[in-house]
Protein backbone atom coordinates (compact mmCIF):
# COMPACT_ATOMS: atom_id res chain seq x y z
CA UNK A 1 0.00 0.00 0.00
CA UNK A 2 1.18 3.33 -0.85
CA UNK A 3 2.05 6.43 1.65
CA UNK A 4 -0.58 8.45 -0.09
CA UNK A 5 -3.56 5.23 0.57
CA UNK A 6 -2.55 4.85 4.09
CA UNK A 7 -2.64 9.05 4.72
CA UNK A 8 -6.35 8.43 3.34
CA UNK A 9 -7.08 5.67 5.38
CA UNK A 10 -5.82 7.58 8.69
CA UNK A 11 -7.73 10.63 7.87
CA UNK A 12 -11.27 8.50 7.16
CA UNK A 13 -11.02 6.85 10.96
CA UNK A 14 -9.99 10.24 12.54
CA UNK A 15 -13.18 11.66 10.72
CA UNK A 16 -15.50 8.76 12.20
CA UNK A 17 -14.07 8.44 15.71
CA UNK A 18 -14.65 12.51 16.05
CA UNK A 19 -18.57 11.86 14.59
CA UNK A 20 -19.14 9.24 17.41
CA UNK A 21 -17.46 11.49 20.18
CA UNK A 22 -19.63 14.31 19.44
CA UNK A 23 -22.77 11.95 19.28
CA UNK A 24 -21.96 10.58 22.60
CA UNK A 25 -21.53 14.27 24.26
CA UNK A 26 -25.21 14.76 22.56
CA UNK A 27 -27.00 12.24 24.27
CA UNK A 28 -24.78 12.94 27.68
CA UNK A 29 -26.00 16.12 27.68
CA UNK A 30 -29.37 15.36 27.20
CA UNK A 31 -29.61 12.50 29.84
CA UNK A 32 -27.28 14.29 32.60
CA UNK A 33 -26.13 11.62 35.26
CA UNK A 34 -26.41 8.20 32.47
CA UNK A 35 -23.55 7.01 31.51
CA UNK A 36 -22.99 6.08 27.91
CA UNK A 37 -23.14 2.37 28.43
CA UNK A 38 -26.82 3.27 30.08
CA UNK A 39 -28.00 5.00 27.54
CA UNK A 40 -26.85 2.31 25.11
CA UNK A 41 -27.95 -0.49 26.43
CA UNK A 42 -31.26 1.02 28.10
CA UNK A 43 -34.25 0.56 25.93
CA UNK A 44 -37.01 3.18 25.54
CA UNK A 45 -38.78 3.08 28.99
CA UNK A 46 -43.17 2.16 28.51
CA UNK A 47 -45.63 5.36 29.01
CA UNK A 48 -47.25 5.67 32.29
CA UNK A 49 -50.20 3.96 31.50
CA UNK A 50 -53.58 7.11 32.59
CA UNK A 51 -56.53 5.10 34.40
CA UNK A 52 -59.50 6.61 33.57
CA UNK A 53 -62.26 6.38 36.32
CA UNK A 54 -66.39 6.80 35.25
CA UNK A 55 -68.40 9.21 37.10
CA UNK A 56 -71.78 8.84 37.08
CA UNK A 57 -73.43 12.29 37.33
CA UNK A 58 -76.33 12.32 39.31
CA UNK A 59 -79.72 12.69 37.59
CA UNK A 60 -83.13 14.90 38.66
CA UNK A 61 -84.76 12.76 41.14
CA UNK A 62 -88.48 12.08 40.45
CA UNK A 63 -91.11 14.39 41.31
CA UNK A 64 -92.45 13.32 44.84
CA UNK A 65 -96.50 11.46 44.23
CA UNK A 66 -97.25 11.95 47.91
CA UNK A 67 -98.71 15.13 49.09
CA UNK A 68 -95.94 16.36 51.87
CA UNK A 69 -96.02 19.58 54.04
CA UNK A 70 -93.54 21.23 51.57
CA UNK A 71 -95.81 20.99 49.08
CA UNK A 72 -98.61 22.88 50.98
CA UNK A 73 -96.26 25.47 51.63
CA UNK A 74 -94.45 25.89 47.88
CA UNK A 75 -98.19 26.53 46.26
CA UNK A 76 -98.11 22.70 44.33
CA UNK A 77 -101.53 21.70 45.20
CA UNK A 78 -103.16 21.73 41.42
CA UNK A 79 -100.08 19.17 40.45
CA UNK A 80 -102.20 16.99 43.56
CA UNK A 81 -105.66 17.94 41.82
CA UNK A 82 -107.42 20.56 44.24
CA UNK A 83 -106.46 23.87 45.67
CA UNK A 84 -107.37 26.07 48.19
CA UNK A 85 -108.62 29.36 49.09
CA UNK A 86 -111.36 31.78 50.26
CA UNK A 87 -113.66 34.62 48.72
CA UNK A 88 -116.06 36.98 48.07
CA UNK A 89 -119.68 35.24 47.62
CA UNK A 90 -122.96 36.69 46.93
CA UNK A 91 -126.06 34.70 47.47
CA UNK A 92 -129.30 35.26 45.52
CA UNK A 93 -132.78 33.91 46.52
CA UNK A 94 -133.81 30.75 45.31
CA UNK A 95 -137.72 30.39 46.36
CA UNK A 96 -139.74 27.40 45.28
CA UNK A 97 -137.18 24.65 46.55
CA UNK A 98 -137.85 24.51 50.61
CA UNK A 99 -140.89 26.02 52.65
CA UNK A 100 -138.94 29.30 53.56
CA UNK A 101 -137.21 31.52 51.08
CA UNK A 102 -134.67 34.47 51.51
CA UNK A 103 -136.32 37.09 50.17
CA UNK A 104 -133.28 39.23 49.47
CA UNK A 105 -129.52 39.45 48.17
CA UNK A 106 -126.94 38.82 50.38
CA UNK A 107 -122.98 38.62 50.76
CA UNK A 108 -120.53 36.74 52.82
CA UNK A 109 -116.98 35.61 53.40
CA UNK A 110 -116.59 32.17 51.56
CA UNK A 111 -113.36 29.77 52.56
CA UNK A 112 -113.37 26.97 50.07
CA UNK A 113 -111.84 23.91 48.20
CA UNK A 114 -111.22 22.96 44.46
CA UNK A 115 -111.30 19.84 43.03
CA UNK A 116 -110.10 19.20 39.20
CA UNK A 117 -111.31 15.79 38.45
CA UNK A 118 -110.27 16.29 34.93
CA UNK A 119 -106.55 16.54 35.69
CA UNK A 120 -106.68 12.33 36.06
CA UNK A 121 -108.23 11.32 32.89
CA UNK A 122 -106.70 8.70 31.27
CA UNK A 123 -104.44 10.59 29.52
CA UNK A 124 -103.79 13.03 32.41
CA UNK A 125 -100.36 11.40 34.13
CA UNK A 126 -98.22 13.19 36.57
CA UNK A 127 -96.66 14.64 33.79
CA UNK A 128 -100.02 16.50 32.57
CA UNK A 129 -100.72 17.46 35.65
CA UNK A 130 -96.81 19.08 36.45
CA UNK A 131 -96.98 21.01 32.84
CA UNK A 132 -100.71 22.91 33.22
CA UNK A 133 -99.34 23.46 37.11
CA UNK A 134 -96.60 25.48 35.58
CA UNK A 135 -99.04 27.16 33.06
CA UNK A 136 -101.48 27.80 36.20
CA UNK A 137 -98.85 29.25 38.02
CA UNK A 138 -97.74 31.84 35.14
CA UNK A 139 -94.68 30.14 33.60
CA UNK A 140 -93.86 29.59 30.31
CA UNK A 141 -94.86 27.25 27.96
CA UNK A 142 -91.08 26.45 27.42
CA UNK A 143 -90.78 26.03 30.98
CA UNK A 144 -93.74 23.87 31.92
CA UNK A 145 -92.47 21.53 28.72
CA UNK A 146 -88.91 21.08 30.23
CA UNK A 147 -90.64 20.26 33.76
CA UNK A 148 -92.79 17.73 31.82
CA UNK A 149 -89.91 16.07 30.08
CA UNK A 150 -87.67 15.59 32.76
CA UNK A 151 -90.07 14.56 34.98
CA UNK A 152 -90.81 11.73 32.28
CA UNK A 153 -87.55 10.89 31.33
CA UNK A 154 -87.03 10.15 35.40
CA UNK A 155 -90.11 7.88 35.64
CA UNK A 156 -88.59 6.35 32.33
CA UNK A 157 -85.14 5.71 33.77
CA UNK A 158 -86.58 4.07 36.92
CA UNK A 159 -88.71 2.01 35.62
CA UNK A 160 -86.62 0.45 33.10
CA UNK A 161 -83.62 0.74 35.58
CA UNK A 162 -81.17 1.99 33.34
CA UNK A 163 -79.77 6.21 32.27
CA UNK A 164 -80.71 5.83 28.39
CA UNK A 165 -83.74 5.51 26.93
CA UNK A 166 -85.21 6.66 24.07
CA UNK A 167 -88.15 9.41 22.88
CA UNK A 168 -90.52 6.36 22.65
CA UNK A 169 -89.57 4.56 25.33
CA UNK A 170 -90.61 7.94 27.56
CA UNK A 171 -93.82 7.55 25.29
CA UNK A 172 -94.53 4.02 25.78
CA UNK A 173 -93.91 4.00 29.88
CA UNK A 174 -95.56 7.62 30.80
CA UNK A 175 -97.48 8.29 28.05
CA UNK A 176 -96.22 11.94 27.75
CA UNK A 177 -94.05 12.67 24.34
CA UNK A 178 -90.96 14.59 24.87
CA UNK A 179 -91.10 18.17 23.57
CA UNK A 180 -95.05 18.08 23.54
CA UNK A 181 -97.78 20.26 25.22
CA UNK A 182 -100.84 19.37 26.58
CA UNK A 183 -103.88 21.66 26.54
CA UNK A 184 -104.55 22.95 30.42
CA UNK A 185 -108.10 24.53 29.83
CA UNK A 186 -110.96 22.33 30.71
CA UNK A 187 -108.31 20.55 33.19
CA UNK A 188 -109.10 23.72 35.40
CA UNK A 189 -112.49 23.28 35.71
CA UNK A 190 -113.36 21.82 39.10
CA UNK A 191 -116.32 21.37 41.72
CA UNK A 192 -116.26 23.36 44.45
CA UNK A 193 -116.81 22.85 48.61
CA UNK A 194 -117.72 26.02 50.67
CA UNK A 195 -118.71 27.29 54.03
CA UNK A 196 -119.79 30.59 54.15
CA UNK A 197 -120.01 32.92 56.83
CA UNK A 198 -123.51 33.61 58.66
CA UNK A 199 -126.39 35.81 57.12
CA UNK A 200 -129.18 37.62 57.85
CA UNK A 201 -131.59 38.06 55.41
CA UNK A 202 -135.34 38.69 55.20
CA UNK A 203 -136.91 35.30 55.63
CA UNK A 204 -140.50 34.36 54.12
CA UNK A 205 -143.64 33.55 54.15
CA UNK A 206 -145.21 35.73 56.79
CA UNK A 207 -147.83 33.40 58.17
CA UNK A 208 -144.88 31.48 59.94
CA UNK A 209 -142.43 34.10 60.29
CA UNK A 210 -142.83 37.95 60.87
CA UNK A 211 -140.68 40.22 58.87
CA UNK A 212 -137.24 40.19 60.02
CA UNK A 213 -133.70 39.17 59.48
CA UNK A 214 -133.14 36.52 61.33
CA UNK A 215 -129.13 35.10 61.74
CA UNK A 216 -128.47 32.34 58.98
CA UNK A 217 -125.74 29.49 58.75
CA UNK A 218 -124.67 27.90 55.89
CA UNK A 219 -124.55 24.25 55.96
CA UNK A 220 -122.96 23.85 52.44
CA UNK A 221 -122.30 25.25 49.18
CA UNK A 222 -121.00 23.18 46.24
CA UNK A 223 -120.74 24.07 42.47
CA UNK A 224 -118.81 24.54 39.87
CA UNK A 225 -115.25 26.35 39.56
CA UNK A 226 -112.73 27.34 37.08
CA UNK A 227 -109.53 28.53 38.33
CA UNK A 228 -108.04 30.07 35.15
CA UNK A 229 -104.22 30.77 37.00
CA UNK A 230 -102.78 30.91 40.72
CA UNK A 231 -104.52 33.82 41.71
CA UNK A 232 -108.17 33.43 41.19
CA UNK A 233 -110.98 30.90 41.13
CA UNK A 234 -114.33 31.88 39.80
CA UNK A 235 -117.51 29.65 41.67
CA UNK A 236 -120.54 29.39 40.78
CA UNK A 237 -123.06 26.82 42.68
CA UNK A 238 -126.14 26.48 45.08
CA UNK A 239 -126.05 27.54 49.06
CA UNK A 240 -128.06 25.74 52.09
CA UNK A 241 -128.82 27.51 54.90
CA UNK A 242 -130.48 26.69 58.49
CA UNK A 243 -132.13 29.74 60.70
CA UNK A 244 -133.49 28.89 64.11
CA UNK A 245 -137.16 31.43 64.61
CA UNK A 246 -137.70 33.01 67.62
CA UNK A 247 -140.79 31.70 69.37
CA UNK A 248 -142.26 35.16 69.39
CA UNK A 249 -142.37 35.65 65.55
CA UNK A 250 -144.58 32.17 65.33
CA UNK A 251 -147.93 33.08 66.52
CA UNK A 252 -150.36 30.45 65.62
CA UNK A 253 -148.90 27.87 64.30
CA UNK A 254 -147.81 24.12 65.15
CA UNK A 255 -144.57 24.28 63.99
CA UNK A 256 -142.04 23.44 67.19
CA UNK A 257 -140.55 26.80 68.22
CA UNK A 258 -136.83 27.15 67.74
CA UNK A 259 -137.21 24.32 64.94
CA UNK A 260 -134.14 24.61 62.37
CA UNK A 261 -135.53 26.18 59.69
CA UNK A 262 -133.38 25.46 55.73
CA UNK A 263 -133.33 27.58 52.53
CA UNK A 264 -131.51 27.82 49.65
CA UNK A 265 -129.82 30.16 47.53
CA UNK A 266 -127.74 30.44 44.62
CA UNK A 267 -123.97 31.61 44.98
CA UNK A 268 -121.43 33.13 42.72
CA UNK A 269 -118.12 34.14 44.38
CA UNK A 270 -114.91 35.71 43.58
CA UNK A 271 -111.58 33.68 45.10
CA UNK A 272 -108.19 34.15 45.56
CA UNK A 273 -106.64 30.50 45.66
CA UNK A 274 -103.80 29.71 48.75
CA UNK A 275 -101.10 29.18 45.82
CA UNK A 276 -100.16 32.00 45.07
CA UNK A 277 -99.64 33.18 48.13
CA UNK A 278 -97.23 30.65 48.92
CA UNK A 279 -95.20 31.68 45.61
CA UNK A 280 -95.35 35.17 46.19
CA UNK A 281 -93.67 34.20 49.87
CA UNK A 282 -91.28 31.89 48.29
Amino acid sequence: MTTISRLVLLAVSSFSTLATSQELQRDLAASPGTTVAEQVASPEPNPTPISVKVVELPTTPPQPTTLTIDNLKSGKLIEYGFSIGAGYAVHVPLKGLTEYAAQDTTSSFMPYVVGYPFLFLAKSGPETRAYCAAVWSLSSRDVARARADRMAKDRTKKELEREQVSDDEVAEETGWRLGGDAVCGYRLIGVYLGKPSSISPTIRPDTNLTDGTPSATSIISTGLAYSPNIAISILGGMSLWRFSADPASIPNTDVPPNRNRSFWTFTLALGGNTDVFSALLK
